[in-house]
């Protein structure tokens, strides 16, 4: 068996297929000043129950209610395009995809943490960042199998 050291080569303005799994979270503090991780999903989904005066989801008219898809697109997009900057990557037009919004629970049935997976299409702004990233990863929750950041060239 032989290994090959992994060295993308990567310019800046280079377009890339890219894949993404990743645990999509927002940190806020509590009321004992203690950082606490929130689904971003599940972040949106209280945000909009609170302010429509409602306790659960259940109680919202179904015509109204956006579909738990509607809102991983939407919240989990805005959640890697916050990170972009740091990624050294900018998402080309409307070719980002969220899918595979999952849940995963613990043995007691308690939320342990929450997965995306994400697709599309992005150009390199700095190489340097986007390596950073590759060997890095992104996000939270490694441990799980989050946050690996995988590239194709184009065509």
């Amino acid at each position: 068996m032989q290994s090959k050291a992994y060295a993308p080569e990567l310019t800046p303005g280079a377009r890339l297929s890219f894949s993404l799994r990743a645990n999509p979270v927002i940190t806020t503090r509590n009321a004992a000043g203690k950082s606490v991780r929130h689904d971003v999903v599940m972040h949106e989904k209280a945000r909009l129950l609170a302010e429509r005066g409602l306790a659960r989801w259940a109680d919202w008219p179904t015509p109204d209610q956006p579909s738990v898809q509607e809102l991983a697109q939407r919240t989990c997009g805005q959640w890697l395009q916050a990170r972009c900057h740091r990624l050294g990557i900018a998402l080309e037009g409307d070719t980002l995809s969220v899918e595979g919004y999952e849940q995963h629970r613990g043995k007691g049935g308690e939320l342990r943490f929450s997965t995306a997976d994400f697709n599309g299409i992005l150009r390199v702004v700095d190489a340097d960042a986007v390596r950073q990233s590759l060997f890095e990863g992104v996000g939270h929750a490694k441990a799980f199998g989050c946050g690996l950041l995988l590239i194709r060239p184009i065509g």
